[in-house]
């Protein structure tokens, strides 16, 4: 009986081939995911979001909740750990799904950490509530109280300060527009921003000169001056609303009001 070998390449080229092929493998091989990652907070409100049987992204998450993509990856990475997820992080994943992330275990739960467990079906109906506390009356207090924290800094800040924070209000609104309404009242918010012009100095006759005003297609549709004068008298009632804060904080034993601040010094 005779016996039969295999003679391999001296070059030991199959081995060195097959070797590689495995290598290529595992690469292309999704790594496991750590057994303390599976409990991350943000892994699990991605589980818990994704439409049944579908997968739903960092990207996904970041527009849901309106946190950066970047912010998202690293706490989900561990890379900037439970201090990353800050409580105001979790505020604005609060406000957007309704959930609230329970430390103790490690768990999301509805709007309270003592809550049910949440589900993709609270975030739904969460979503269409909230949707609709956003019309009618509510839409016209949030206008007007809009429109009163904007007046408050522009009549309490001084000049300069005022002309910074004007300017940064244009480019946040202005940012904001085209992300969230695109290709709407571009020319308006380009003329509600108002210009700013200048002239160097040539002598003592023709002094430097800067002054700032609105182009006159914005001003031709701007409401009757009595109108107008009327509106601006509608005020928030400061000195009384300050009164009763001030009254409330001698007896805040629950800690719901926010932490005072010193007032700068103008």
């Amino acid at each position: 009986m005779t016996s039969r070998t295999c003679n391999f390449p001296e070059d030991n080229t199959v081995l060195t081939v097959f070797v590689q092929s495995l290598q290529n493998m595992q690469s292309f091989m999704p790594r496991r995911t750590k057994p303390e990652r599976m409990k991350n907070p943000i892994r699990q409100l991605r589980s818990i979001l994704a439409v049944p049987g579908s997968h739903l992204s960092q990207a996904d998450l970041s527009m849901i909740v309106d946190i950066p993509l970047d912010s998202l990856s690293g706490i989900e990475s561990g890379r900037q750990g439970r201090q990353g997820f800050s409580p105001l992080m979790q505020n604005r994943i609060k406000m957007n799904t309704g959930a609230v992330w329970n430390e103790k275990d490690e768990c999301w739960r509805f709007w309270q950490e003592d809550g049910p467990k949440y589900t993709r079906e609270h975030y739904q109906k969460y979503r269409v509530l909230m949707a609709s506390h956003t019309e009618g009356n509510m839409l016209q207090l949030d206008i007007f109280f809009a429109v009163t924290r904007i007046r408050l800094l522009m009549e309490t800040l001084p000049p300069r300060q005022r002309m910074k924070f004007w300017f940064r209000l244009n480019t946040f609104l202005d940012d904001n527009r085209k992300e969230l309404c695109r290709g709407h009242f571009v020319e308006l918010f380009f003329d509600a921003n108002g210009r700013v012009g200048a002239n160097p100095e040539l002598d003592r006759n023709h002094p430097m000169r800067v002054v700032r005003f609105y182009h006159p297609r914005i001003l031709r549709y701007l409401p009757d001056p009595k109108k107008l004068e009327e509106w601006s008298k509608i005020q928030f009632d400061l000195t009384g609303y300050e009164k009763m804060i001030k009254q409330e904080r001698q007896r805040d034993v629950t800690g719901v009001l926010p932490r005072a601040e010193k007032k700068t010094a103008f």
